[in-house]
């Protein structure tokens, strides 16, 4: 893969939440073939969330940067470790605590582990990027700075790790830093009795440190974390972090039966020069221990305890505890958590299906803003249709965001057909309520959109959603198959077939001038993950000039039609009801604001072959209408038009937007 076009923000900051199933695809007017995936979108920044480790355990990054952390079959229990690497920016590193000793060998690449970089690059089988690919991604140590003046004698710090026992810790993650010079950091290696050394110069410094024993069969593991300082004077010095000294971590619940599933440790110092923190992901069988609080002035402390806990597999009423614990400027004295349920929010969640029985998961993450945990998340599987009461920390301070989705995934990791909904609880009010996942009914989407330029050559990137419901939900239908043309005074700039439009797609302006341009996108989608949103039809008119295309790019306007509804649940709404439904113009939350002058709306219980309108009343974007069903119709498709006050006329076809029952 080629380096990817340096298109700016506009793009690189979403392309994370728009590009799900496939690489970016291209194509111009000389070709009009189907294009191979991974060209153009994709060295323009545009990304699959979904990395594959070189153990095949996957992580997903979502469009908050939150990450899911999914390990493959039959490495349920593996643990994690999650760091910044001093001086790379947010660029965070994601490593199986198995793969730490080839890396500290030099048989594995941490590179190969950098999430972000590697996702931010496109790339979905960390394996398989090339060598000269990973020289720019963070994760080796920086080379010694070139002698600059007079430098001073080094002398020798001894570092010591001690288990709970007194013993070597059986593995370790420890990096040292200086906390006068951010790019000056490496990782301590330790032998065999948990001794490690470094020649450094007199100065202050900085150790994040992780050290664990695994879990056996008559033994549960024990990860104990925590960030150390010391000061390297004119002789040797040494350090000493023995994990006797470190409080456990517990939690107790109300329910006696519930079992601690995965846990995220993080730990922060923030400084206006260095910051510096760990991150570990526990698993079911590991005890976690925190070590005391260091003394680093200048920096502000920051410590985030994340922990789902989950029934028996064969409870008669099944429940979830998502519950986050955390401190500011401070690590706790205690850790005992014993969260009281009248402090709780306690939702009784159904997921629903779209009419077809699917698996998937679901992630849940609770955090500060500031963001102090390492932004990640256990994906949970769970079965649609299903229900659970899911008991989530309820602080003001604390704000929820996740997922859940379903359908058929490549290699127990990619999904390539089915549902994705993105959710933004915010902060929760104790008590009990109720909560339904996947709703519908199901029209086009908000849809993204650039114009830039690579190299001196225009380009158009889009991603677009042919069946999306925004019911109190952000859910799109992932797998539809698309033929996507865009023309201009009958000249067709370029033919993209068989994509999923949401994966995101582009065409090369090279050889046209400004003019009206029609970009129609037609998809369709199997029935084998749910039985709405079968068929769609989005097709844009509007006015463009590829040589406004700037290098950092300019995210255009292509409105779409939203509608919402109440009384749909599942895909289908009741037979003997009518649904009263609001339309909304709408554009990308980075596109130009637009207007509408015209809008339409138009009903078929046939699947498209005949269309009747239906009366709205509109009020600037935004319309209510009532579709009266009748007695033997099955499904209900829509059909909306819109004209923006900038000229562009839009036209939306969803079929099968949503049954009765």
């Amino acid at each position: 893969m080629r380096k990817r076009h340096a298109i700016g923000a506009a793009v690189t900051a979403t392309a994370v939440a728009v590009a799900v199933v496939t690489g970016g695809l291209i194509a111009n007017a000389e070709t009009n073939t189907t294009p191979t995936p991974s060209t153009a979108a994709d060295e323009a920044g545009i990304t699959t969330p979904t990395v594959v480790l070189p153990t095949g355990d996957a992580v997903t990054v979502f469009g908050d940067g939150t990450m899911g952390v999914n390990p493959a079959p039959g490495r349920e229990d593996i643990g994690f470790v999650s760091m910044y690497e001093p001086g790379a920016g947010n660029e965070r590193l994601v490593i199986p605590r198995d793969m730490v000793d080839e890396i500290e060998a030099g048989q594995e690449d941490p590179r190969r582990y950098n999430i972000t970089a590697l996702a931010a690059a496109g790339h979905r089988d960390a394996a398989a990027v090339p060598e000269s690919e990973l020289d720019s991604f963070a994760g080796l140590p920086p080379a010694p700075a070139a002698p600059d003046g007079a430098r001073q004698e080094t002398q020798t710090l001894t570092v010591t790790l001690k288990d709970r026992s007194g013993k070597a810790p059986q593995n370790d993650w420890v990096i040292w830093i200086d906390l006068k010079d951010p790019e000056h950091w490496d990782r301590l290696e330790f032998d065999e009795n948990g001794v490690g050394t470094v020649e450094l110069e007199p100065g202050e410094y900085a150790l994040q440190h992780s050290m664990w024993n695994e879990a056996t069969d008559t033994e549960r593991g024990e990860v104990v974390a925590g960030l150390s300082t010391v000061t390297v004077g004119k002789e040797p010095a040494a350090l000493d972090i023995d994990a006797a000294a470190a409080i456990p971590l517990t939690i107790e619940v109300e329910q006696d039966d519930a079992a601690f599933n995965r846990g995220i440790l993080s730990l922060n110092a923030s400084g206006k020069e260095n910051s510096i923190g760990t991150g570990d992901f526990i698993g079911a069988n590991d005890d976690v221990y925190v070590m005391p609080e260091p003394d680093l002035p200048g920096h502000e402390l920051g410590f985030i305890y994340q922990a789902v806990l989950t029934s028996p597999d064969d409870a008669a009423d099944p429940y979830q505890y998502n519950l986050v614990f955390h401190e500011n400027g401070s690590f706790p004295d205690e850790g005992e958590f014993k969260p009281s349920e009248d402090d709780l929010a306690a939702e009784e969640t159904t997921f629903n299906s779209l009419g077809v029985d699917l698996q998937g998961f679901t992630c849940d993450y609770g955090d500060t803003d500031p963001q102090l945990g390492p932004g990640l998340c256990a994906m949970m599987p769970t079965a649609f249709p299903s229900a659970r009461t899911v008991y989530y920390t309820a602080d003001n301070a604390i704000e929820w965001t996740g997922f859940q989705e379903a359908g058929v995934y490549v290699d127990d990791v990619q999904l390539v057909d089915g549902f994705y909904d993105a959710k933004d609880l915010g902060s929760l009010e104790p008590g009990e309520a109720e909560r339904t996942v996947a709703h519908g009914p199901f029209a086009a989407g908000p849809a993204r959109s650039i114009l830039y330029s690579y190299e001196g050559t225009p380009y158009l990137y889009a991603a677009t959603r042919p069946a999306y419901s925004g019911n109190a939900e952000d859910l799109t239908l992932v797998g539809h198959s698309a033929r996507a043309v865009l023309s201009t005074d009958d000249q067709k700039v370029g033919v993209l077939e068989g994509i999923d439009p949401w994966g995101g797609y582009e065409f090369d302006f090279t050889g046209f001038d400004e003019g009206r341009y029609t970009l129609e996108v037609d998809s369709t989608k199997s029935t084998d993950t749910a039985l709405v949103g079968t068929a769609a039809t989005q097709t844009w008119n509007f006015d463009l000039d590829p040589a406004e295309a700037v290098e950092g790019g300019a995210a255009l306007a292509l409105p779409v039609v939203l509608m919402r509804a109440e009384g749909v649940e599942g895909g289908f709404a009741e037979c003997g009801d009518d649904l009263d439904v609001t339309l909304d113009l709408v554009v990308d939350e980075d596109a130009p604001k637009v207007t509408a002058e015209e809008m339409t709306l138009e009903v078929s219980f046939d699947d498209g072959k005949t269309w009747e309108a239906v009366a709205i009343d509109r009020e600037g974007n935004t319309a209510t209408a009532t579709i009266e069903h009748p007695d033997d119709a099955e499904y209900v498709s829509v059909r909306m038009t819109a004209v923006d006050d900038a000229g562009t006329e839009v036209t939306h076809t969803t079929i099968r937007s949503y049954g009765l029952r």
